[in-house]
């Protein structure tokens, strides 16, 4: 049974998933402002998840042809939070999607799964995150030459990724109403795709050779709170700030 919602409430538990109603004062997860009433922040965890689909279809004339593209996936995630001062988490995403058109015919599967991390002191800050991503891809397509038989050839295809980001920085109080935080971030990503042959129309099947990707990019750079900048809190508890790169 789904958890009642409210539109305000209280976090009165220790423990716990911030989607149990019981953990919520009154009894019901709150959609608009969640207040904490403990001094120290709880040891919780939210857990998010969401689908998307559609499909679409084009119908062709004496110039084109009929084009059908549907997709459909799942994404989901969790945080949780050990510590005042720590954030754990993890996504996952899932897809599929296919493209038909002029008697042919492409599908990719793809799968993704990401594990972060975050850790605040004061105006300290430490952020990571690791990551994969897979697809495989799939092409059904139709060879017409003049003067030969229609042939029909088929590949597979499939990509992975590996990436990673750390990012850290510290904020210095310039005036009441002015900080900047200079911070110093790195990112990787290494991308491979294995070769493949396709099958099914002879000589005319198409032989591609594996191939792979790194990138390494390092930045460093601040961010800066101008003193225009205004402070908003919820029902009086943890401060929102508002700030400017």
């Amino acid at each position: 049974m789904p958890a009642a919602r409210a539109q305000n409430a209280t976090w009165n538990g220790t423990t716990g998933s911030f989607d149990a109603q019981g953990n919520w004062s009154p009894a019901a997860v709150p959609t608009g402002t969640a207040s904490f009433a403990r001094a120290g922040f709880p040891d919780i965890t939210y857990v998010a998840k969401t689908t998307q689909g559609g499909f679409t279809s084009v119908l062709g004339d004496a110039n084109a042809g009929t084009l059908a593209y549907n997709l459909g996936g799942v994404a989901a995630g969790a945080d949780y939070r050990p510590d005042p001062r720590v954030l754990l988490g993890i996504g996952y995403v899932t897809g599929s999607q296919w493209v038909n058109g002029f008697d042919s015919r492409g599908t990719t599967d793809s799968f993704g799964a990401s594990l972060y991390a975050s850790f605040v002191a004061a105006d300290f800050h430490v952020d990571a995150l690791v990551g994969y991503a897979s697809a495989t891809n799939r092409l059904t397509r139709a060879i017409v030459l003049p003067g030969l038989a229609t042939r029909t050839a088929s590949g597979q295809a499939s990509a992975s990724q590996f990436l990673g980001q750390a990012e850290t920085g510290y904020g210095i109080a310039l005036s009441p109403g002015l900080s900047l935080t200079p911070f110093a971030r790195l990112q990787g990503a290494t991308t491979s795709r294995p070769g493949f042959v396709e099958s099914g129309a002879g000589s005319l099947n198409l032989l591609v050779a594996s191939e792979s990707t790194n990138s390494l990019r390092s930045t460093l750079g601040k961010r800066g709170v101008p003193s225009a900048a205004r402070d908003f809190s919820l029902c009086g508890q943890r401060p929102l700030r508002f700030s400017a790169r």
